[in-house]
């Protein structure tokens, strides 16, 4: 007998286990659903995403090229929709000839691929527009393998075009900028010149007294400088030979006169005072422009000057002038640099800006001001933290702190802009003080919002500044009449690669080691020198000891005595391979600035208001419809094309720009087309300022917007229905925050019992219909899981199940809840609100408790049900929306009907397909697997370890006869998990005997919640609101008390 109840009681633990493997398996299979309904989801908002990317091409294809998905954004970058250009081949598309290669390298890549992700030839690339004009592009190709398919291939294309733009205006600047380093270059070069020649000349007095004088006569006479003397009248006594290659003047001329007249005459008075305060013992510099003998032209010199003493008294001055008009004009031209700068600062339509090291701003241009809604003056000196808050200017100041340290950062920002969150693409680089020291950063930020990707891939280019310093230093030597070196500068085994000991040793080098092409002119020019005591100068060519090529500037200049002596011939060489090489591509660059902006379609146009000359370049020309010669570059050509209805405008705007009215020049006016027609232009411009303040040069570029214009109206007609879009999705957006903490879903489900087996099919049955539903249960059996699982099954899965508790409101506030209402309505309503059935348009609404609706509220819900209308309370406009309207209630709606309490024609239009959920009590087979699922759920949640159920905890469950069916197991099973402290379940209170019927001591939900409505407002002294109120207890609304208190018939007695 004991073994006999011994394998009773292993059957009973194995059929115990088999039912837990059963909820297991269950379980496991609700996990399944949930995660391919995810993925389903996931890949649609996926697709949605990658539609809707700007500025970023997305192109799927097959290993054969086949194009199998297009984006939007590929229809603007390669002017293809979707339609044409899915089926056919990616090639035959946008790829050109010389870029096909690569892309059927790619293919063959992507064939061959057995693992998902990798990255084919990433690159900038030139693909073909529909137009059949060239994109340029930052291509990404990438494979995604499959085990049961064959690999699809992607490609990113990111739209380079403005970036491209933007490179071009920097490079510009770094032209410029080294420009100026050559000059400053030239500049250091000329002194350390000076500096050679008076070591030189040190040399040449200690050799020899009489050589040193003659030399240093020489050196003087044939300086790079203009030196001369004056006695105390003023009077000219000594003028080299500068001075009469600079002026002019020859030096007969000059002698024994008084030179003062060559002076400008704004400069005279200065030059009287210096002479005289030199005269008193002091060294003077200044600047002084003075005429050539032809009074054509003017030069500007650098003068240093000192007295001349004799006997300790002063009886002269002399002075050394060096022509600076070349330099002063560079200066004019790096000023006029500058302001091209300023202007492309100014026009930029990018956000640029310069932060000091306390990253604080100290520069923004009008972009900037335009994006922030305010003027420069509250943005400069301001830190990112005062600008954006604490959390956001960290974040901010961290990527600044990078920059500083040296590096080039890419960062995107999102930011509220008119209070609308904006997101901002921003390079930073730092920049640096002749030093190489960095002292501040500059950024660019663009507004990217419109084009955001989700692509992690995706690269910008970055910005580049570096400082060139090259100091070079001349090559000098001297040479014998006899051909060979005297004397040569150590700087030539710097420049040729031979020591000057070389040189001395063997005069024949410097032929030797010049380019054989340049021999045959290197001899002529020798043999004139020889011939000619003027200065003379070439350019060649030598090869190094290492094959390398090197230009050579040379200047040579016969020496004579005095007496007409021959001494031989000093020269001075500078390697000029670097500027040889600038030259080339300074012209190269030239051409291709031409080319970009004929390519660009960007017309300018220059006026110098002095002389009245106007500049149209050939593409504004084009813009209307003309060739270069088919213009005249006058003002009256652009007047006489102005719109009568634009004229007057926009000369007045002109005047008040170059009067200092105005601020800023961008405007749009519309121009005469050689067709007849009217061209929209947008114009923006800059002026030059001269010494007193006005302007003398007008100068900007336009841009041909016609295509914008048109495209406004257009952009008009959809707004509307962005519009609608737009109240449909905050309409969506709000009920879906009011859902988010939504615990309960369809898939939760639990049973295998006959009786819920036949609801599920139920369930099946009528969700793919638009038919009206009734659920009928009593509280706690799922009637809401039932309602979602219709609405999830159905054609309107994709959105959202509108709910709504007909019970939780008063009659007022659920009608409202229900329609709607208009703003001022009734007290309270401050705003419009859309009601629940205008939020459901084209989905299904849900109505819990639907028995509780007053008659009134009933009869506007018939309305809605036959014919689709209703209206928001406070509107006389009428609403039309397509519904499909899933109803439940825990009550007898038929003795509802023959009392009078729900209308009959209501109840035959909702009891088209009723679903009754079987209460728990007649499902008891679903017991253990309920039990299993809410035990994992609560195990997980507290923390708890319980690995089994006692069979005894489990026939008591069974027993039991669970009035508040689920929803009572549910909260019984918590508290008996919080209650178990070890490894098996145990119940923390007894359960009854399952009956059959409900006692009849029982009472009704509605006599309860009736009589405890009364015992609390008895407690309350009848207090209906306000603190430590009845309504406040039972946490209702006031208003809500009062409808359940009207509808109960409670009155205070």
């Amino acid at each position: 007998m004991k073994d006999t109840r011994k394998t009773k009681k292993q059957l009973i633990s194995e059929v115990i286990e088999l039912r837990q493997l059963a909820a297991a398996l269950n379980t496991t299979e609700t996990e399944c659903r949930q995660s391919r309904a995810a993925l389903q989801e996931s890949e649609a908002m996926f697709r949605n995403l990658l539609d809707y990317i700007p500025g970023v091409s997305i192109q799927e294809y097959t290993t054969d090229g086949i194009v199998r998905y297009w984006n939007k954004a590929s229809e603007e970058v390669y002017g293809y929709t979707a339609e044409e250009a899915i089926g056919r081949n990616l090639g035959d598309l946008i790829i050109p000839p010389e870029v096909q290669p690569l892309f059927k390298q790619a293919l063959e890549l992507g064939a061959k691929c057995t693992r998902s992700g990798e990255l084919m030839h990433p690159s900038e690339v030139m693909l073909l527009h529909k137009n059949g004009s060239l994109v340029p592009v930052y291509s990404i190709h990438t494979v995604v393998c499959m085990s049961d398919k064959p690999p699809l291939m992607f490609c990113l294309d990111v739209d380079l075009s403005e970036r491209k733009r933007t490179e071009e205006t920097l490079r510009k600047a770094y032209d410029e900028l080294e420009r100026r380093v050559e000059e400053r270059t030239a500049e250091l070069a000329k002194v350390n010149d000076k500096l050679r020649r008076e070591i030189e000349k040190r040399k040449l007095v200690e050799e020899s007294l009489r050589e040193s004088e003659e030399k240093y006569m020489t050196m003087i006479e044939y300086s790079n400088d203009m030196i001369w003397t004056l006695d105390k009248k003023g009077n000219f006594i000594y003028f080299n030979n500068k001075s009469e290659e600079i002026t002019g003047y020859k030096i007969k001329e000059a002698l024994n006169k008084e030179f003062m007249p060559t002076i400008l005459e704004e400069d005279l008075e200065m030059v009287y005072d210096v002479f005289r305060r030199t005269l008193q013992g002091k060294p003077l510099h200044y600047e002084v422009r003075i005429h050539d003998s032809s009074r054509k032209k003017l030069i500007t010199l650098s003068v240093n000057t000192a007295p001349i003493y004799k006997d300790k008294e002063i009886i002269g001055t002399v002075s050394f002038g060096r022509d600076i008009t070349e330099r002063k004009q560079a200066e004019a031209a790096l000023h006029a640099s500058q302001q091209w700068f300023r202007a492309i600062f100014e026009t930029a339509e990018d956000s640029i800006f310069i932060k000091d090291r306390h990253l604080r701003y100290t520069h923004v241009n009008p972009a900037m001001e335009r994006i922030f809604g305010v003027p420069a003056s509250q943005l400069l000196e301001k830190s990112d933290k005062e600008l954006f808050g604490d959390e956001a200017g960290a974040h901010i100041g961290e990527a600044d702190s990078c920059v500083l340290r040296g590096e080039i950062t890419n960062e995107e920002h999102t930011k509220p802009v008119a209070g609308v969150p904006t997101t901002f693409h921003v390079i930073k680089v730092p920049i640096r003080d002749n030093s190489g020291e960095i002292i501040s950063l500059c950024g660019i930020a663009r507004d990217i919002t419109a084009q955001k990707v989700a692509i992690d891939e995706l690269r910008l280019a970055r910005i580049n500044y570096r400082m060139i310093a090259d100091y070079t230093y001349g090559w000098e030597w001297w040479k014998k009449p006899d051909g060979t070196f005297r004397y040569v500068s150590p700087a030539c085994e710097r420049i040729t690669g031979y020591k000057p000991d070389r040189f001395i040793e063997k005069r024949s080098l410097l032929r030797e080691i010049i380019v054989p092409e340049d021999r045959e002119k290197w001899d002529e020019h020798n043999r004139q020198t020889n011939k000619d005591i003027g200065r003379r100068e070439m350019q060649f060519r030598i090869k190094g000891p290492h094959g390398e090529i090197r230009w050579i500037e040379h200047f040579c200049q016969p020496v004579f005595t005095r007496e007409n002596e021959f001494l031989g011939i000093r020269a001075s060489n500078r390697d000029i391979t670097e500027r040889k090489q600038s030259e080339e591509v300074l012209r190269k660059s030239a051409t291709q600035l031409q080319l970009a902006t004929t390519a660009a379609r960007i017309g300018h146009w220059d006026w110098d208001t002095r002389t009245s000359k106007m500049y149209f370049s050939p593409e504004w020309k084009r813009h209307l419809g003309y060739e270069d010669h088919e213009l005249p570059n006058r003002l009256e050509t652009w007047k006489s094309r102005l719109h009568p209805d634009d004229r007057r405008r926009v000369i007045k705007d002109i005047h008040d720009y170059l009067a200092g009215r105005l601020s800023d020049y961008a405007i749009e006016f519309r121009l005469k087309h050689k067709d007849g027609s009217y061209r929209w232009i947008y114009t923006r411009a800059e002026k030059l300022l001269d010494d007193t303040g006005n302007a003398y040069r007008f100068f900007g570029c336009h841009v041909d917007i016609t295509d914008r214009k048109q495209t406004v109206l257009e952009l008009k007609k959809s707004l509307a229905e962005i519009k609608r879009l737009k109240d449909l999705y905050e309409k969506e957006s709000l009920y879906l925050r009011e859902e988010i903490d939504l615990v309960h879903d369809y898939r939760n489900i639990i049973g295998n019992s006959h009786a819920i087996r036949h609801v599920l099919s139920q369930v099946e049955q009528i969700a793919g219909t638009d038919s009206n539903v009734l659920i009928l249960g009593e509280t706690g059996t799922g009637k809401e899981l039932i309602a979602r699982a219709v609405h999830h099954n159905s054609p309107w899965k994709d959105r959202p199940l509108i709910k709504t508790n007909c019970a939780t409101l008063s009659a007022h506030l659920i009608e409202s809840e229900l329609f709607g209402h208009e703003r001022g309505s009734f007290t309270g309503a401050i705003a419009r609100r859309a009601g629940r059935f205008e939020i459901a348009d084209g989905s299904s609404i849900f109505l819990d408790e639907i028995a509780e609706l007053s008659i009134e509220l009933q009869a506007k819900l018939l309305r809605v049900i036959e014919d689709g209308e209703f209206e928001r309370i406070g509107s006389s406009k009428t609403m039309k929306v397509s519904v499909r309207i899933i109803a439940a209630t825990n009550r007898d709606l038929e003795k509802d009907v023959r009392d009078g309490r729900f209308r009959r024609d209501l109840w035959y239009r909702l009891n088209v397909f009723p679903i009754t959920l079987p209460p728990l009590r007649d499902r008891i087979e679903d017991i253990p697997l309920l039990v299993q699922y809410f035990l994992n759920i609560f195990t997980r949640k507290l923390g708890k370890n319980i690995v089994s159920i006692p069979a005894k905890v489990m026939t008591a469950l069974q027993s039991y006869s669970w009035p508040g069916n689920v929803r009572e197991l549910e909260n019984v099973l918590e508290r008996a998990i919080i209650s178990t402290s070890g490894p098996n379940l145990s119940l923390s209170e007894k359960l009854g005997r399952n009956e059959q019927k409900t006692s009849e001591s029982f009472k009704s939900l509605h006599d309860m919640e009736r009589n405890y409505i009364v015992k609390v407002l008895e407690e309350t002294d009848w207090k209906v609101s306000g603190k430590n109120s009845a309504a406040e207890i039972l946490g209702l609304d006031r208003s809500t008390l009062r409808f359940r208190m009207k509808k109960m018939n409670i009155h205070k007695p």
